[in-house]
């Protein structure tokens, strides 16, 4: 069995990933190791002062979004290209794990955290895809085994940090999650490359024969397309189911007696077909 050399056989793309994946984790964990203690807690000690009833609710949502996403993501991701949806992804992490921590209601906490969740569904694919493109049947083991420490490093290493930054304020816990996953932008605009598809992979210090523009990304079919609108109706609904009894629409929950405030019909899913 031939070994294997951890710098000579994987290359700068691989070791991007794993660092973006590193990172990610980090911020996902570290948040989610004090989150429902920080939503229960009552507003005068920092908290936001939800019932154990919206905690569960949020977070079932949240993980709903966060494993049924990357479907929708692969697709993008081999349409648009990897590092585009990479851009997006962490854009919307960002952007997600900051708002929660700047906002004083469960109705936005509950916002932000779905933009969270929808950057974390985006991103899942991506990293995974790159590994498996950039690894072949000699180091996928290694490549592989390699991602998965990356993993667990850093859900390992994210709740320390966390331990001690919400010692100081909750508002710390949520920018070092934004944090770490907004300097990935830099290396993603930078240093990233989209990995090439089955069959062109790139061995390091050989350059790929006779790739044309855009050879990364991969044209949809018709039946893809379906899929796709379909899988679209499917998440939409998941977010209106989260959005409206998180309370974004209608006046509280005591005054909706008697008034119908969602819409009266809605198109059946095989209309997006």
């Amino acid at each position: 069995m031939a070994k294997v050399s951890l710098f000579r056989d994987f290359n700068r793309t691989f070791w991007l990933a794993n660092v973006m994946e590193l990172f990610e984790r980090a911020a996902y964990y570290g948040l989610n190791s004090v989150l429902a203690v920080y939503l229960t807690l009552e507003v005068a000690a920092g908290g936001i002062g939800a019932s154990e009833q919206e905690v569960g609710f949020l977070q079932s949502i949240l993980y709903a979004l966060v494993y049924v996403l990357p479907i929708l993501g692969g697709a993008l991701a081999d349409r648009y290209g990897y590092r585009r949806m990479l851009l997006v992804s962490f854009s919307l992490l960002t952007a997600g794990y900051f708002a929660a921590g700047y906002t004083s209601t469960y109705a936005l906490v509950f916002l932000a955290l779905l933009l969270m969740g929808t950057g974390a569904g985006l991103f899942k694919p991506i990293i995974s895809g790159t590994i498996a493109r950039t690894t072949d049947a000699r180091t996928s083991a290694l490549g592989f085994g390699i991602y998965y420490w990356m993993i667990n490093l850093g859900a390992f290493l994210a709740p320390l940090v966390v331990s001690y930054l919400k010692g100081f304020s909750w508002r710390y816990v949520f920018a070092a999650s934004a944090a770490y996953v907004g300097l990935m932008l830099i290396p993603t605009a930078l240093l990233f490359r989209d990995p090439p598809p089955p069959g062109q992979q790139r061995l390091p210090g050989r350059h790929p024969q006779g790739r044309r523009r855009g050879a990364g990304r991969c044209p949809l079919h018709a039946h893809d397309r379906r899929l796709l609108r379909l899988l679209g109706a499917v998440l939409s609904e998941l977010w209106l189911g989260a959005v409206v009894p998180a309370g974004f629409c209608g006046p509280p929950a005591g005054e909706r007696r008697g008034h119908r405030h969602l819409p009266r019909h809605r198109p059946p899913l095989d209309l997006y077909l």
